[in-house]
């Protein structure tokens, strides 16, 4: 589903790119995803923005935590 090609300007690091079944995979998990996060992010209402925040904190505090996420 993913295609690894060499970096244009970079020797040392690659590029990576869907193929044309991951894009077609990557549509159909959008398709199933997308309404259930509208579905939460409707009951969430007004409060959608301090959730994702809290999130976002929360993640940045594991990362300290657990560097590498090991």
């Amino acid at each position: 589903h993913v295609r690894r090609l060499p970096h244009p300007d970079d020797g040392r690091s690659y590029r990576v790119e869907l193929t044309r079944d991951g894009r077609r995979a990557h549509q159909r998990a959008g398709a199933l995803f997308l309404p259930v996060l509208h579905d939460v992010e409707e009951r969430l209402g007004r409060s959608t923005g301090a959730v994702r925040g809290a999130l976002a904190r929360t993640r940045a505090a594991l990362d300290v935590v657990r560097p590498g996420g090991a």
